[in-house]
């Protein structure tokens, strides 16, 4: 690594840690400091999104609510994960790789991946379809994996998974434990 990518590493790293105390606050102010300093760390071509979230806060939008729950309700160590990951992995290091392959392709490179390795349920709800699947309908951890690996290569590192319901896979915490980058 050169001298002039571990000075912006350390920058970085030092700006995000500002960003996680004022966004961890409860205070309006703190947590719209906080989406400015992201907003001017974002590469031009994404500042659209962040200001959209700007714009939300600044109107009391459900956005607030949802910062003010990741600062009130998250265990510290998960609420510095989703604030990494969104932020670190997801707007800054990986954006440039998002760019590159939507310049290759022509295809829109998102900032999550939504990944259903399960239909099926444990529950039978009325009028939901989810609990008549088979484990045979059920992604396999090779393939959930490849996604994965293949959404970290073109800068997808947040995946949202949904179901039927995910945790009637035993391995689905594996999983995430196994792609640490990643957030799920």
């Amino acid at each position: 690594m050169s001298a002039k990518s571990s000075l912006y590493s350390a920058i970085q790293r030092t700006t995000i840690d500002r960003m996680l105390k004022l966004a961890t606050s409860d205070s309006k102010k703190s947590i719209l400091l906080a989406a400015q300093l992201a907003e001017k760390l974002t590469p031009s071509y994404r500042k659209r999104e962040v200001n959209w979230v700007i714009d939300q806060i600044r109107e009391e939008k459900p956005v607030l609510q949802i910062a003010r729950h990741v600062a009130r309700d998250l265990n510290p160590t998960v609420r510095k994960a989703v604030i990494q990951s969104l932020v670190l992995n997801g707007l800054l290091q990986a954006s440039s790789t998002r760019a590159a392959f939507t310049e290759r392709t022509g295809a829109h490179t998102p900032l999550v991946l939504l990944i259903s390795p399960t239909m099926r349920c444990n529950l039978s709800c009325e009028g939901c379809y989810a609990a008549e699947y088979s484990p045979d309908a059920d992604m396999s951890h090779e393939f959930l994996q490849g996604i994965i690996t293949q959404a970290n290569e073109i800068g997808i590192f947040i995946f949202t998974i949904l179901g039927g319901e995910p945790f009637v896979r035993p391995d689905i915490v594996e999983l995430a434990a196994e792609n640490p980058d990643s957030f799920f």
